[in-house]
C-alpha cells in the first residue's frame, strides 16, 4: 500500500504472504514484473475488466469510451502512459464518488468522505478480499492527501492533488504509475455498493 500498489484476485495475496521474508526491493519487483512482463499482458487484462465493469455497473459511458481510448493507444505504444495520468484520476474521482454514494452531492472525495466510505465497507467486501479493501482504502487516503504544494514540482508527493493542479513535473511519471491507477480503478469497481445491503 505505501508504495500505492492494491492487491487484488490478480495479484494474489498467497503470493504476499509467501514473499514476507523479502526485502520490500525484491517484492516490489516481482509485483512490477507480474503486471509488466508479456507485454504488460496482465495489465490490460485488468484494464479489459475496468471497461467492461463500467458498462456492467451502468457507469457514464463518456468516461468508459475513454477508457477504451487510452486503452487502444497505449496497446499501440506504452510510451503514451504520461498523456492519460489526469484523465484517468478524474475518471478514478468519479469512480469512487459514485460508490461511496456521493456523486449527485457537493460532496468530493477527500479523507473524510475516505473514512466515512471505508467504515461502511466493514462488513462488505463484494468480490475483493479484506486485504483488498484495505490495499484500496490506503492508497486512496495516500493519493488523495493534502500535499504541501511548496515543496516545488520536483519534490511533491505522487497523488490526485499536486498532478491535478498542475504541482507535478510530468518527468517523474513512472510506467508503473500509471498501472497502479488502473489496478486501484479495478478495486473499486469490485467493492460492493457501500449504500446497498448485501
Amino acid at each position: 500500500m505505501k508504495n500505492g500498489w492494491v492487491t487484488s484476485e490478480f495479484f494474489y495475496n498467497s503470493v504476499l504472504k509467501d514473499n514476507y521474508d523479502k526485502l520490500e526491493k525484491d517484492i516490489l519487483e516481482y509485483v512490477e514484473k507480474f503486471y509488466t512482463e508479456n507485454n504488460y499482458q496482465r495489465f490490460f487484462r485488468v484494464f479489459d475488466l475496468v471497461i467492461e465493469g463500467f458498462k456492467e455497473q451502468g457507469l457514464n459511458e463518456g468516461y468508459r469510451l475513454s477508457l477504451v481510448k487510452i486503452r487502444k493507444l497505449l496497446k499501440q505504444d506504452f510510451d503514451n502512459y504520461d498523456l492519460f495520468m489526469n484523465i484517468t484520476f478524474s475518471i478514478i474521482d468519479y469512480l469512487c464518488s459514485f460508490k461511496f454514494g456521493i456523486l449527485s452531492t457537493n460532496d468530493y472525495i477527500r479523507e473524510k468522505s475516505i473514512g466515512t466510505a471505508r467504515r461502511k465497507y466493514a462488513d462488505k467486501n463484494g468480490q475483493l478480499t479484506k486485504i483488498d479493501i484495505m490495499s484500496m482504502f490506503g492508497v486512496l487516503k495516500s493519493w488523495w492527501k493534502k500535499i504541501n504544494f511548496k515543496k516545488g514540482l520536483d519534490r511533491t508527493d505522487f497523488g490526485r492533488s499536486p498532478i491535478e493542479h498542475g504541482r507535478y513535473d510530468p518527468r517523474r511519471y513512472k510506467r508503473t504509475d500509471f498501472v497502479k491507477l488502473i489496478l486501484l480503478m479495478f478495486n473499486v469497481l469490485m467493492a460492493p455498493d457501500p449504500d446497498i445491503e448485501s
